[in-house]
């Protein structure tokens, strides 16, 4: 049954709207609504998250959602970034041990069902048709579920519905852009081996072992002159295999063609030995992966979530975790402000600002790592004094620094 006001509306079920969910529905008696457009959750290009989520699951009661959906242990990862060779950074001498190659459709699953079995409310294939303010305090909202309208009354909103923050800009939020990043995915199956049978064996994940892949439970990042490839297995036996890139040159090269992809592929060596054990799915598929923020992040009865606050550069590794993180502390912001204490609303918009600036300086500092292709465009309009100067201009920190930390990519498109 879904009520007719609320005390908090939030709106996307991915893992930021869900972890505010959860945070309410733990430490909270307030009545909350879950809205999702979807029925269920979307196709994400692939997600790899440390050790350090559990902490946060632990918080929003849900430690478990990690365990019994076929999850995949992940090492960490291995960067051919400002070199050719891979750097391996590992997740085995955290205190927590190794990480997880997420199913993302089960996991976001998963957390709104603990949502739903916490007593929060849900309702999917939904969207807001429709929001004014309240003449009290507050706001009303028309729901729209197929050809019916509803009409919610809600004190407090909360977007998480992502990159596209389609609430916060109803209520007068920008989003800003600091570039165009997007990432063409291909999805592969294990190739069959010489006799018809499949790779070496089968672990008891469900995952083929494949002795002749040097990171087998790894992701693997490697930069080339058309931009920067990521390659990871999936908890179904896949691999995803990624090509970052700007989207001006994905139009002008048309990298989002299969034949144009393959030979981009080509061009990244290890990559390419990698997927030459699987087998191409589909054609590849195009996804936003640019940096954005929003501002403001929050306002008079609202706050953004996740990447509708700000959303990052999957080299970042900022994914799930900023995600639950942003939940929580919206969610934690929300209630304060229900109680007639704003502060928190204000400390959290400023927070996400000062987060995106500093984001900033270490992502420039990161690409401006890579020296060895001063002419690609994708890599002279991040590093433009590398550019001018030529092949043999020092990059930044000593030989082999500037890989990417063990938490990218973070990507869930």
């Amino acid at each position: 049954m879904i009520p007719e006001s609320v005390d908090v509306l939030i709106v996307g079920a991915g893992p930021a709207g869900t972890a505010a969910a959860l945070t309410f529905a733990r430490y909270t008696d307030l009545a909350v609504l879950l809205v999702d457009r979807r029925a269920e959750p979307g196709l994400a290009l692939g997600e790899l998250v440390s050790p350090g989520v559990l902490p946060l699951l632990e918080f929003v009661g849900a430690a478990e959602a990690l365990a019994g959906d076929g999850h995949l242990p992940a090492q960490g990862v291995a960067a051919a970034w400002s070199g050719p060779d891979p750097v391996p950074r590992d997740f085995f001498f955290s205190a927590r041990g190794h990480g997880w190659h997420l199913d993302r459709r089960r996991f976001n699953r998963r957390m709104a069902a603990m949502a739903e079995a916490a007593g929060v409310a849900t309702l999917f294939e939904s969207r807001v048709a429709d929001i004014e303010p309240a003449p009290d305090a507050g706001w009303r909202v028309a729901l729209s579920t197929g050809s019916t309208t509803r009409p919610v009354a809600a004190r407090f909103l909360i977007d998480a519905g992502g990159r596209a923050a389609g609430l916060a800009r109803r209520l007068g939020a920008r989003a800003t852009a600091a570039d165009g990043l997007v990432g063409i995915a291909g999805f592969c199956t294990r190739a069959p081996a010489s006799g018809g049978e499949t790779g070496s064996g089968e672990t008891g994940s469900g995952e083929t072992e494949d002795e002749s892949d040097p990171w087998p439970a790894t992701t693997l990042i490697e930069a080339t002159a058309d931009g920067w490839w990521y390659t990871a297995p999936l908890p179904d036996g896949r691999l995803v295999a990624t090509l970052m890139t700007d989207a001006d040159l994905v139009r002008s090269a048309g990298y989002h063609r299969l034949s144009t992809w393959q030979t981009a592929l080509e061009r990244a060596h290890l990559t390419a030995g990698r997927v030459d054990r699987f087998a191409l799915v589909d054609p590849p598929m195009v996804r936003a992966a640019h940096s954005q923020v929003l501002e403001p992040a929050a306002g008079p009865g609202w706050i953004a979530a996740g990447d509708a606050a700000a959303a990052f550069d999957p080299l970042s590794g900022l994914g799930i975790g900023h995600a639950l993180s942003s939940g929580i502390h919206a969610a934690r912001a929300a209630e304060a402000a229900l109680r007639g204490d704003t502060a928190l609303i204000d400390q959290y918009a400023d927070g996400v600002a000062a987060n995106a600036a500093a984001y900033r300086r270490t992502l420039a500092a990161t690409y401006g790592a890579v020296r060895r292709f001063p002419d690609a465009p994708f890599w002279a309009r991040r590093n433009p004094a590398a550019s001018a100067a030529g092949p043999g201009a020092p990059g930044p920190g000593a030989p082999g620094q500037g890989a990417p930390g063990p938490d990218a990519p973070g990507h869930g498109a």
